[in-house]
């Protein structure tokens, strides 16, 4: 039998720990929980995983893919929302009250149109995740989160970037190892084949780094300054685990539009005061080894790096490659034509475009890929126009344009806003920035639709002149 005297004290100890856990964390507030830190952490946990390819774990519980995993954090973000909503009028009433609310149900109603018109329906996920995603950005609203909780926002998808980058600097370093759990784990098409890349001479990254990649250096103005040992590993170490993954890519286009918004992040901090021109000094230093050091690995690995593709070294790599994109264009362009109204209906598109052999000639590997795949159009709205229509198409287009508007208007309000503020408004508006350009010449996965929309709620219900209070 258990002595109840003795439980009693280790119980009592359990007790404390868990609530120093949930104190430190958080999770627990004046002695009880803190609803929005749990909101808040399930909707991380949601973003992390929209921004990481599909992948299923080898265990027989579910969820065991990372598609499940985002319908229970959805759900958990709905139960918790729940009690607050209190079925209240104002809420319902405030969804039409701005109009990036009656864009993004348009959206959602292209979507769901295409694929009652659609003559069948290839892959549902597309719609699942795009309506998880249409669910948070409408629950977005009724949470406001204070500073802590916007500086763990930050830290957490600027380390999840980090992380992310890490792995493809890991597969460089241990190929072996690292495709096989590529191929074990995260095959499938929406991964593309890590390890296939591999094998034509590119790192995939193994996320959407090139989307998140702006809160790591929101998250470095946080920790000024450097004052600790720890400190200085996450700015040196950070830095160069995200610099040369871009430069050992091989991915012309991603490495560009990195460039570019790392430039724009940049003078904007300077124009905040944020950075000095003594910073600005040793990161030209820093970027500049690391430039060199991640042309001479990617060419010691692959036989060839991203400055030979930009000089057009290869003919066929390099420039009969990248022509052949205009055939692609011309399947988007011709899928949109047999059904522009509704669209081919969400998910479909590569059901209905020809497939294309893959040649793996690109690096020293040299080897003859002779399998017959169907390639993604490498233009996102082409594929939203293909998939959905031009009712799915313009509010897309709309949602894009109304949301950078208002990015725009609150960074230029910086004067009047918190150092946090300023810095979450920056992040979000330099990652929505990312996606419309990245996605001019190449596409996104269906899961980050989940982090789009919900970047698109904050930027309007966080910052917006009008605030919903519920």
């Amino acid at each position: 039998m258990f002595d109840k005297r003795r439980i009693a004290p280790l119980l009592l100890r359990a007790r404390d720990f868990f609530i120093r856990i949930g104190t430190s964390l958080y999770l627990t507030k004046n002695g009880k929980t803190n609803t929005t830190a749990v909101f808040f952490y399930a909707l991380i946990a949601l973003l992390l995983l929209s921004n990481l390819f599909i992948f299923t774990l080898p265990s027989p519980v579910v969820p065991r893919t990372s598609i499940g995993m985002m319908n229970v954090f959805t759900l958990l973000i709905a139960l918790v929302s729940l009690p607050r909503l209190k079925f209240k009028k104002s809420f319902f009433q405030s969804i039409y009250g701005d109009p990036i609310d009656l864009l993004v149900i348009l959206f959602f109603l292209a979507n769901a149109v295409s694929l009652v018109a659609a003559k069948r329906i290839e892959d549902i996920i597309p719609f699942r995740l795009l309506c998880s995603g249409v669910i948070v950005f409408f629950l977005i609203r009724v949470w406001t989160p204070d500073e802590k909780l916007k500086r763990i926002f930050i830290h957490a998808l600027g380390i999840a970037s980090i992380c992310i980058a890490s792995l493809s600097i890991l597969q460089a370093v241990f190929p072996t190892a690292i495709n096989r759990i590529a191929e074990d784990y995260f095959g499938g098409r929406l991964s593309y084949g890590l390890s296939l890349e591999y094998q034509r001479g590119r790192l995939l990254h193994w996320g959407s780094v090139i989307l998140i990649f702006p809160f790591y250096y929101a998250s470095l103005v946080l920790l000024k300054p450097f004052d600790t040992f720890k400190k200085f590993v996450y700015l040196g170490l950070g830095s160069s685990v995200l610099a040369l993954s871009m430069i050992m890519s091989n991915f012309r286009w991603t490495f560009v539009v990195f460039v570019v918004i790392t430039m724009l992040m940049i003078k904007l901090f300077y124009y905040y005061h944020y950075v000095s021109k003594r910073w600005l000094f040793w990161l030209g230093i820093l970027a500049s080894i690391l430039l060199v050091f991640g042309l001479l690995s990617a060419k010691l690995l692959f036989g060839y790096n991203l400055l030979e593709r930009f000089l057009l070294a290869n003919q066929q790599r390099d420039v009969a490659e990248s022509l052949g994109r205009t055939m692609l264009f011309d399947q988007g362009i011709n899928v949109f034509f047999s059904s522009p109204i509704t669209g081919a209906g969400s998910g479909n598109y590569y059901s209905l475009v020809d497939a294309f052999q893959h040649f793996t000639y690109f690096s020293i590997f040299d080897q003859f890929e002779i399998t017959l795949v169907p390639i993604a159009s490498h233009n996102e709205l082409l594929t939203i126009l293909a998939e959905t229509g031009v009712a799915g198409f313009l509010s897309w287009l709309m949602i894009m344009y109304v949301t950078l508007k208002r990015m725009r208007l609150t960074i230029t309000q910086w004067r009047e806003q918190p150092l946090i503020n300023v810095l979450t408004a920056t992040s979000l508006a330099m990652s929505f920035g990312a996606y419309a350009l990245y996605t001019l010449f190449e596409n996104i996965f269906p899961q980050n639709i989940i982090y789009l929309l919900v970047i698109v709620g904050m930027s309007h219900m966080w910052f917006g002149p009008k605030k919903t209070n519920i």
